[in-house]
């Protein structure tokens, strides 16, 4: 019986180390409608110059783009990628885009760094 119990508690363990751990976030209203944020409601970002799985902001851009980091122990799945940039920062990725905050949003559902015909965009939601 001990076995039994014992078998059982080592195949939860598995199962919950091996499962994704997404990064948590969530849908707010803003300016620029419906759009992704942090779970503390600070607008996140796509940058059209960076390539599916490659973050190249960098010096100032960095600056007034801080990255959506992602933990060394977080694990990707679904949409969600991790991607590791060449100064070893390791940032979240949706659907291949790495994502970013912007300087100026000081509050949640703040989105500033929002510019439909720019180069930076906040992920409305659908996308």
């Amino acid at each position: 019986m001990k076995k039994a119990i014992f078998a059982l508690a080592g195949a939860a363990m598995f199962i919950a180390g091996s499962a994704w751990a997404a990064p948590q976030v969530q849908y707010v209203q803003t300016e620029a409608g419906m759009v992704m944020a942090d779970a503390k409601g600070m607008v996140l970002y796509t940058w059209d110059r960076d390539t599916a799985g490659q973050s190249t902001c960098t010096g100032t851009c960095l600056t007034n783009w801080p990255l959506f980091k992602a933990a060394a122990t977080d694990t990707p799945g679904g949409d969600w990628t991790v991607v590791t940039r060449a100064d070893n920062e390791k940032v979240w990725a949706y659907k291949g885009k790495p994502l970013y905050y912007y300087v100026q949003d000081t509050e949640p559902r703040m989105s500033k760094g929002n510019q439909p015909t720019g180069t930076w965009h906040a992920l409305v939601q659908g996308m």
